[in-house]
C-alpha cells in the first residue's frame, strides 16, 4: 500500500519500509514515492544542522527527492506537520561539484574587469554569509550534488567549511551558526566491486564529517508494479493490462542489473518517467508493443546493444504468453 504525505492519518498508519506518495515538484514531474525511514531521517537531519550524505546508484530517485523537498514547499510543509517538528520554510543553496576543480575555487574565483583580473568571493561563499541573515526564519541547507565528480583535494578543502564556525580561505569568520549539508554521490552503489563506475575517492577527512548517511536502491518489482499502477490511475482513465506492467518493470530491472555490470552504456537507466511515457504512447493504441519498447526504454540502445536487449524482451513475452491467452 502506499501513503500520502498529505494526510497525517496514512502517515502515522505508515511502517517505516512503507512507501509515502509525495506532492510532484512541478508541473509535468511525476510526484516521488520513497521509504517512510528515508522521510523521517532526512528531516530530522536537515531539522538538526547535521552533514547529510544521500548515496546509491544513478535513477535510484536521489536527486528527485531532494527536489520534491525544495520545489514544492508543501512537502516539507507536510513533513514537518507529520513528525511534530517545528515548522519553518527551507533556504536551499545548491552548487554542483563539477564547478570546484581545485580547492581555491570553494573560498575564490577569478574575475575580469578593466584593470585585469582578480580574486572574488565564490558563489558558495557568498552563498554560506547569506544563510547567516535572518538565519531563524529557516532551515538553512547547502547542497553539493554529484560529490564524487570533484577530486579528493578538492573534497578535502570542504572539511576547513563544515565547522561550528565557518572560515574563508584567510581565515577570516563568515559566520558561526550551524547550517545542514546535503552531499549527493553513488558511493556507496560503486563499493560493490562487481559494478562498473567511474569515481573519484572519497576523501576520508570529509567521510568522516558526514554524521548521517542516507542509502538509496531501486524499488523491488513488487513495488515498482505496485507504484506504477497508482501513477497510472491517478493519471489516465485508460485501463492498461496488468501484464503489460509486470512485463515492463521486469525487463527495466533486468536492464538495470545488466547496466550495473558495465552493459548498455548507452541507455539510461530506466525510469518512472520513461515509465509514464510508454504509457503515453501507449494510450493511443496506434503502435504495437516492441515498438513501444523501441522508442522509449531501449531508445538509446547502440546497435550493437539491439540484438541483446530483444532477447530480454522475448524471454520476457515468453513468460507470459499463456497468461494473455487466457
Amino acid at each position: 500500500m502506499i501513503f500520502s504525505i498529505r494526510i497525517k492519518k496514512e502517515f502515522d498508519k505508515a511502517h517505516s519500509d512503507d512507501l509515502i506518495q509525495m506532492l510532484p515538484a512541478g508541473r509535468g514531474e511525476i510526484p516521488l514515492v520513497i521509504q517512510k525511514s528515508k522521510l523521517i531521517v532526512t528531516a530530522l537531519a536537515i531539522t538538526s544542522g547535521q552533514v547529510l550524505h544521500l548515496s546509491g546508484s544513478t535513477g535510484t530517485g536521489k536527486t528527485s527527492f531532494l527536489n520534491a523537498l525544495i520545489f514544492e514547499p508543501r512537502n516539507w510543509k507536510y513533513l514537518c506537520r507529520n513528525l511534530g517538528l517545528l515548522y519553518k520554510p527551507l533556504r536551499v543553496f545548491t552548487h554542483s561539484a563539477v564547478g570546484f576543480e581545485s580547492p581555491a575555487e570553494l573560498f575564490y574565483r577569478r574575475a575580469i574587469n578593466e584593470n585585469g583580473t582578480y580574486d572574488e568571493p565564490s558563489n558558495l561563499l557568498r552563498d554560506l554569509k547569506r544563510l547567516q541573515r535572518k538565519y531563524d526564519d529557516y532551515y538553512n541547507v547547502i547542497w553539493i550534488s554529484e560529490m564524487l565528480r570533484m577530486p579528493p583535494t578538492v573534497q578535502n578543502a570542504f572539511v576547513e567549511l563544515i565547522n561550528q564556525k565557518i572560515f574563508d580561505s584567510k581565515g577570516n569568520v563568515i559566520g558561526s551558526k550551524k547550517i545542514a549539508w546535503l552531499f549527493d554521490s553513488n558511493y556507496q552503489a560503486a563499493q560493490d566491486e562487481n559494478l562498473y563506475f567511474e569515481l573519484s575517492q572519497f576523501d576520508e577527512a570529509l567521510k568522516a564529517r558526514n554524521t548521517v548517511n542516507l542509502t538509496f536502491d531501486y524499488l523491488d518489482i513488487h513495488q515498482e508494479v505496485e507504484v506504477l499502477k497508482k501513477l497510472l490511475k491517478d493519471q489516465f482513465e485508460s485501463d492498461f493490462s496488468e501484464i503489460l506492467i509486470i512485463k515492463l518493470v521486469e525487463i527495466s530491472a533486468e536492464i538495470r542489473k545488466e547496466k550495473l555490470q558495465g552493459k548498455y552504456p548507452t541507455l539510461p537507466m530506466p525510469t518512472f518517467r520513461q515509465y509514464m511515457g510508454f504509457f503515453h504512447l501507449a494510450k493511443a493504441q496506434k503502435l504495437t508493443e516492441e515498438t513501444l519498447f523501441d522508442v522509449t526504454i531501449f531508445g538509446f540502445a547502440s546497435e550493437s546493444d539491439q540484438e541483446s536487449l530483444k532477447e530480454i524482451y522475448l524471454d520476457t513475452t515468453r513468460k507470459y504468453e499463456y497468461e494473455e491467452i487466457e
